[in-house]
């Protein structure tokens, strides 16, 4: 960031987001991604305040890229020949089909190289919640920094901007899934693993669903697993409290000599009406 600060100043150019952008497009997609499903990062872990990744990169691009209006060399028909020009892109930018349309994300990083003289400027989202404005960042090329107190909200930051970086182009370890096939290009191997180990996991809780069940009652399919952190000096939940549909397994997770810590109760998800809701008042159901 030291360049950055070094670098004399230029005369200011507008940005596009100043002057306009095609926000009736941006706000179709956005909405539209809510009912996407496979391949969102909304699928490995809900947030509640995650950010569209359409207005993400929409915004981003828009925020960097010139608006033509202050380049003298240019007639008044030309400048707005040339804004149409920029709301295609960011209308385009804006579909979900094209997150991996290489040639469209090229010409993106072109224009913002453009018009930041080849040194766009970092991004820092200092709440990153689901990590939507870095993981926008990064695909559009610009360097990213993110933080945010809730521990969930960087676990779920570094699984959808770190790691997948970290492990690109390298097979699978999950054991026999490297042979499947030859070349694992970008993310795909992690990806491999990711739905391997999902699948070994289900196995599991299944198998475990019929140990801890009595004989008379049959396992039930789940499709993942709820979790509860009681906390406070009574761990001791009344029986009120508790699932009955399940055995429910504690787990201490941290604690000091002489104090009470968190206690964290896992349960197979059931379909809506199966579980009794918590009346605890102490207890946070996540």
């Amino acid at each position: 960031m030291s360049d950055h600060v070094n670098e004399p100043l230029r005369p200011y150019n507008r940005k596009l987001i100043e002057t306009s952008i095609p926000l009736v497009d941006i706000n179709r997609e956005s909405a539209r991604e809510k009912s996407i499903r496979h391949g969102h990062p909304s699928t490995l872990h809900l947030w509640w305040a995650r950010r569209p990744l359409a207005a993400c990169r929409a915004v981003l691009f828009s925020q960097l890229v010139d608006d033509p209006s202050d380049t003298p060399d240019l007639s008044e028909e030309e400048r707005e020949r040339r804004r149409k020009t920029l709301h295609a892109i960011v209308s385009e930018l804006a579909k979900w089909e094209n997150i991996n349309n290489h040639q469209l994300l090229e010409t993106a990083r072109e224009e913002i190289e453009r018009s930041c003289n080849g040194k766009p400027p970092p991004i820092f989202d200092p709440f990153v919640g689901g990590g939507s404005i870095p993981l926008e960042a990064q695909r559009l090329g610009i360097t990213a920094y993110a933080s945010d107190l809730n521990p969930v909200a960087v676990l779920i930051s570094k699984a959808v901007i770190e790691i997948p970086h970290k492990w690109s182009g390298r097979p699978p370890v999950f054991p026999g899934a490297a042979t499947s096939r030859m070349l694992w290009p970008g993310a795909t191997g992690m990806a491999e693993d990711v739905r391997r180990y999902g699948q070994w996991m289900c196995d599991e809780g299944r198998k475990a669903d019929r140990v801890s069940l009595p004989e008379s009652q049959a396992p039930r399919p789940h499709s993942g697993y709820g979790y509860r952190v009681d906390l406070g000096a009574d761990r001791h939940l009344p029986e009120s409290c508790l699932c009955r549909d399940d055995a429910a397994s504690a787990i201490l997770l941290a604690g000091q000599e002489g104090g009470q810590g968190a206690l964290c109760r896992a349960y197979p998800c059931r379909p809506p009406g199966t579980l009794r809701n918590s009346r605890s008042a102490n207890a946070n159901v996540s």
